[in-house]
């Protein structure tokens, strides 16, 4: 567990360990207390938050994985392509690719690094995942706002955002990140974007005004945070010839 917690980090941590800890808590009150009037609504409540903790956090840790896994086994071929993670974090996404891809292949990774969108994310701690990973093709990582990429135009064969657009507030500030993403993907290129929250409208609405032919499609158990009414779901963008 403490490996894949190093690997692929723990998404949305003050939810989850909320979630977590209140279910527990409203458990042991309950199990605890004396009888009274709200008891059996209380087991209710810690029980429903117990679980929605614990289905969160096996998709941070093994969901999210296997959704990539099988995205990426369909999706990334190409031995030298040139790849951008944005938004890396623990670097779950760039290091899969990386493993796909030839000695003549290169990726980048691209993060702010926000504590608060995933447990312990920081530069250090990607750069050792790397390490360990021991990968042949050229890697790079590069702190900055994806809303402003500092890559020059149609740079990239692939982009990959997982789990990152919706921590962005605000419709038109997400669809910087878009137009950025745009600009700096080559003109025959495909973007793959897993995400949640109920924002997958939006997102197809700005790819298509941007060029995009989009497949969206529901990512199921694997995806779900706290349950099925917090789902995930994938897109692959590309870009309209």
């Amino acid at each position: 567990m403490l490996k894949r917690i190093k690997l692929y980090g723990i998404d949305a941590p003050f939810m989850i360990f909320s979630y977590l800890i209140i279910g527990l808590g409203a458990l042991m009150f309950a199990i605890f207390s004396e009888d009274y009037s709200g008891k059996v609504w209380t087991v209710g409540w810690g029980a429903l938050l117990l679980f929605g903790g614990i289905v969160a956090l096996h998709t941070s840790l093994f969901g999210k994985s296997k959704i990539w896994e099988k995205i990426l086994a369909t999706h990334v071929s190409n031995s030298d392509a040139t790849v951008l993670d944005m938004g890396t974090g623990h670097g779950l996404v760039l290091i899969k690719i990386a493993r796909i891809l030839g000695q003549d292949g290169h990726i980048k990774g691209i993060d702010l690094w926000k504590k608060q969108d995933q447990f312990d994310n920081s530069a250090k701690q990607l750069e050792q995942n790397i390490q360990d990973a021991q990968i042949v093709c050229e890697v790079s990582v590069d702190t900055g706002d994806i809303r402003a990429l500092p890559y020059a135009d149609q740079q990239f064969d692939l982009i990959t955002i997982s789990f990152v657009m919706h921590n962005i507030k605000g419709a038109e500030e997400r669809t910087k990140a878009f137009v950025e993403a745009n600009r700096v993907l080559k003109t025959d290129g495909t973007l793959i974007l897993v995400d949640t929250e109920h924002k997958s409208r939006e997102y197809q609405h700005t790819l298509e005004s941007l060029g995009f032919e989009v497949t969206t499609k529901s990512e199921g158990i694997n995806g779900w945070w706290t349950g099925p009414w917090m789902g995930s779901y994938s897109m692959i963008a590309k870009k309209d010839k």
